[in-house]
Formats: C-alpha cells, structure tokens, sequence
C-alpha cells in the first residue's frame, strides 16, 4: 500500500465527514426555521387570545430570541370601571431564551429583555378582575430574567378615573425572579439584584389627598447604594380659602420645596420589608411655607 492511497482514503473520509456535517447542518437550520414559523404563528394567535395587537413579531429559534413591534394591549373588565389597563410598546427584544427550561420544564429563562419607548396605564380598580382573568392562562412555574431595560416607558396610575402617579421610566434591573409563577401579584416574592436608572416627571396624588408631591427626576443606582431626587415640590391642593373648608377646621397648609434630597448608604433589601435604611440623608436648601385660616373654628 503507497503513501497516495491512504492520502485518497484520508480526503474521502473527510469529504464524507464535511458532507455529513453540512448536511445535518443545512436541515437543523431548516428545521429551526419551520419552527419558528410556527412559533411566530403560536405566538401571534396567543397575543390576539390575550387581547393584544402587534404590528409584526419576529420569532427565531436559531438565536432564541423574539422581537415584537408596536405591541398594544388592553384591557378592562366593563365600561364602569374606569380607564382600564393599558400596555403600548414601541419595541420589545427578547434575546437569550432557554428552550430547555421552557418547553420541558415550564420554567420561562432569558438572557435580555427590553422594551423601548411605550407607555402603561394601569387601574388599581381592576387588579382582582384583571389577575383573575389571566391566571388560568398561564402554564408557567417560574421565571428568570437576567437583564430587563425600560427606556422611555410614560406610566400612569389611576384608581377608578382618578390618577394617583404619573412618570417616565428608563430603568435597568439585573437578575429578576419569581420562583412561583402563582404568587406573580405579590411584589415581595421577587428577588431583585440590582436596579439603576431614574423617573422623571414624578407627580403623586393619591385619592382623597390634600397635596400633590412633584418630583423632577428621581434616580437609584442600587449597587452604589444611593438615591438623588432632584426638585421635589409639596403642591397643596386645594387654595388658601379653600383649603380648611375642604375639613371644616383650622388645619395648616404647607408648601414645601427641596432643591436636592441625596441618600446614601441604603439598603434596598430592607425596603421590601418596609424599612428604610440608610447612611446618610442631606436636603439641600429645603423651603417650607405655612398658612393657617383663622376665620374657621379651632377644633383639636
């Protein structure tokens, strides 16, 4: 036997080897592209069950990733209700799904989620209807994310036709989960590592309240342990004539400005469990103005 004839057996087996590889390669791209026509197709008839419009969504099981456009969702449990809940997203990405954990384990896994430019309106009316609602549609056990970024996102809280918060997120949270998909309404069952970014244009007023609390831009950065508020504004609600009348006694009125409220050192942990911990917290050059009608009754 020459040298030439095992060069030939040798270039016929790597062709074969090359040729097999290719092959197997050529039809696992295949095959992911005709299911992940059928997951886009999947995907699309759930968000249109959820009552959930989409302009395009793109699904590909190649990268394992989904990106949707110009999602909308609403919902609302009748025309009494008040305005109802409310999603609309320019663009959601998702990036890093784990098929494994969600088609043999129940269990939703990824890498990346974003969503850009949007707003939510949600009414704390409708929280038992809407979770209700949509408990018997989910067949997951869990969920682990581990990056979510919110950019632009315009939020407003209402009770019934009343708004109780408004602002602009743009937030990054890092490694988010919730061990049991049943207990998704209770925040305190998340675990959260690290969150940063900020709101702005904050503006509180919950029902019934004598002030409204403005607030230029409130940013956290949770691995640094701080919080900076910039420009916080105590509004009263109602005018100086007004304002007694609304209680039928004296009661003082206040307005307050802070220029700058800067926390350092906080455990954010701890505020889960209601509890403010922190090293430092400096108000910069804060203002405070009283007026009190004395024309109505003094009742203690």
């Amino acid at each position: 036997l020459t040298a030439s004839f095992f060069m030939t057996i040798r270039n016929q087996i790597i062709r074969i080897t090359l040729s097999v590889v290719l092959g197997v390669t050529v039809l696992l791209v295949v095959t992911l592209g005709i299911l992940s026509y059928y997951a886009q197709k999947k995907a699309e008839e759930v968000l249109q069950s959820s009552n959930a419009k989409v302009s395009s969504i793109r699904v590909n099981l190649l990268t394992r990733s989904v990106v949707a456009n110009d999602l909308v969702w609403t919902y609302s449990a009748d025309s009494l209700s008040g305005p109802p809940h409310h999603f609309q997203a320019q663009v959601i990405q998702i990036k890093g799904i784990s098929l494994y954990q969600l088609f043999l384990r129940n269990k939703l896994d990824i890498r990346k989620l974003s969503v850009e430019g949007g707003s939510v309106h949600y009414n704390s009316k409708l929280q038992h209807e809407a979770l209700k609602s949509t408990k018997k549609k989910i067949h997951l056990t869990s969920i682990s994310i581990g990056l979510i970024t919110f950019k632009d996102i315009s939020t407003n809280l209402f009770y019934d036709t009343i708004p109780e918060y408004a602002g602009v997120v743009n937030l990054t949270l890092r490694d988010i989960a919730l061990a049991d998909i049943r207990k998704a309404s209770d925040l305190s069952q998340y675990n959260l590592n690290s969150v940063e970014g900020s709101i702005t244009g904050i503006r509180f007023h919950k029902k019934g309240s004598m002030y409204t609390t403005s607030i230029t831009q409130l940013y956290i950065n949770s691995d640094k342990h701080q919080v900076t508020i910039d420009s916080v504004f105590l509004i009263p609600t109602y005018s100086k004539y007004d304002f007694s009348r609304k209680v039928g006694r004296q009661i003082d009125r206040f307005s307050a400005s802070f220029p700058k409220i800067s926390i350092t050192g906080l455990i954010f942990n701890k505020l889960k469990d209601s509890l403010f911990t922190a090293s430092v917290v400096h108000i910069a050059s804060a203002e405070l103005y009283v007026y009190r009608d004395k024309r109505l009754p003094f009742i203690k």
